[in-house]
């Protein structure tokens, strides 16, 4: 557990996070590469913290809400601009347990040149920094200092070196599908600051994450071959982290998966654009031979088994991709939580029940870590049963009100969803099922 009043201060800093406070437009810049004018946010952010278009309650969507249809792709030339309001006069915590005080220009470990600050989170700083070996840019997550923190850091270095050793286990062999679409650890050190180490981690530098992209950019309405193409990306770095690796994420969001765009096409809509996306951030990461105890997993992407302290496997991923789906495809949250830092089990597991159905108290083995919440959530009843007037976001219906989708794309998605957010996770698809689901057949 991190130090005592530590949980509340991260709830407070990502509540009001800083960002880089700049906009993209690196379309067709000469001299440039493409990471030259790319940011990477590695750093915790708090759901509650997050604008979005909310869900109304009711079964129709006004058109003045609805996402417009584009123009031909030769009659039009777009960036992708991305904006943040960031207060950079805002104090940064450098004491006791604090953060590292980073100067732009400053030369870590002899070899990384720091070029500008990319965001500030409650766990660490992000930085852009030019390797003066190679010369290419990468992205240096700066920790607090403090025991705890050097533990939860050294954690997450242990996994992300088993994941790129997973990669790289044949080397006489491409790498395994999938391996391309996780955030690569290029290096690791510890630097000692005025109260103590903090300890460095170095990845690939990519591209904004695909929180800001639906929020923030000017391209928030994503296609439907991008959402596939997306999606595929997802799954393939799920399946990989799940079978090569032997892990589960345990925090997939849209704030944790990077998105690359080839800086001379940046029309996310333009089927020629080249982009990828690549999960990171492992901090919650864990093997899937571990008895996960602890609370894992963002809120809003949070499955019924983690909210009930239930056995995780890695399902649980494969939930939280669900509603990154779903949030690909409308830009709102499926399922909100009243309370950021810890939402009530009764409030999300009745949302749970309203959208997909009936919810059987069996299907949760009750242990000794897990009483309480099963009494908390279900008491004496067997099965938590929703509003039959609530509605069912995820059905055909709803999607075609707030998406550009056809009939038939919004049954595909529809379905998928469906197959991906069961709640008894036995029964959900794995990453390699859901890569071969008729939802990616359908054309756009």
């Amino acid at each position: 557990m991190p130090p005592k009043g530590i949980r509340h201060r991260f709830a407070m800093k990502n509540k009001n996070m800083n960002e880089m406070n700049a906009e993209i437009t690196t379309i067709n810049q000469k001299n440039t590469t493409p990471d030259d004018d790319s940011f990477q946010h590695s750093v915790q952010k708090s759901t509650k913290s997050r604008k979005r278009v909310q869900k109304s309650g009711g079964t129709s969507t006004s058109k003045e809400n609805r996402p417009k249809r584009q123009k031909p792709f030769a009659d039009r030339k777009i960036e992708l601009t991305i904006t943040s309001s960031t207060s950079e006069d805002e104090d940064l915590d450098f004491g006791e347990d604090g953060l590292y005080p980073v100067k732009e220009g400053q030369l870590l470990k002899k070899r990384y040149k720091i070029s500008k600050l990319l965001g500030v989170g409650g766990y660490a700083t992000v930085h852009m920094a030019m390797n003066q070996k190679t010369k290419d840019n990468v992205a240096l997550k700066i920790v607090r200092c403090g025991e705890w923190y050097n533990e939860v850091s050294d954690r997450e270095i242990q996994i992300m070196k088993t994941i790129k050793n997973s990669s790289c286990e044949k080397l006489d062999s491409d790498s395994p599908i999938g391996a391309n679409n996780v955030v690569s650890l290029l290096d690791n050190f510890r630097i000692k600051g005025e109260y103590g180490m903090h300890v460095v981690m170095v990845t690939e530098m990519l591209g904004p994450d695909l929180f800001s992209i639906l929020v923030k950019s000017n391209q928030k309405v994503l296609s439907f071959d991008r959402i596939q193409r997306f999606s595929r990306d997802i799954l393939n770095g799920l399946h990989f982290l799940h079978s090569n690796c032997g892990v589960m994420h345990l925090d997939l969001k849209p704030e944790n998966i990077m998105v690359t765009i080839d800086p001379d096409s940046m029309d996310l809509n333009d089927p020629n654009c080249l982009a990828s996306v690549k999960i990171g951030d492992f901090g919650l990461t864990c093997y899937t031979t571990e008895d996960v105890t602890r609370t894992v997993q963002s809120c809003c992407y949070r499955s019924p088994e983690a909210f009930l302290k239930a056995h995780i496997t890695p399902a649980a991923d494969i939930w939280s991709f669900g509603c990154t789906l779903y949030e690909m495809a409308t830009r709102e949250l499926l399922f909100k939580c009243n309370d950021s830092e810890n939402c009530s089990r009764v409030f999300h597991m009745d949302n749970l029940s309203n959208l997909l159905g009936p919810i059987k108290r069996s299907l949760f083995k009750k242990e000794k870590e897990n009483e309480w919440p099963l009494e908390q959530v279900f008491s004496e009843k067997k099965v938590l049963t929703g509003h039959p007037e609530s509605t069912n976001f995820i059905c055909p219906e709803e999607l075609r009100k707030r998406t550009l989708m056809d009939e038939h794309q919004a049954q595909a998605c529809s379905d998928f969803m469906g197959e991906l957010m069961k709640i008894d996770p036995k029964k959900r698809l794995t990453a390699e099922q859901a890569l071969k689901h008729p939802f990616f057949m359908e054309h756009c």
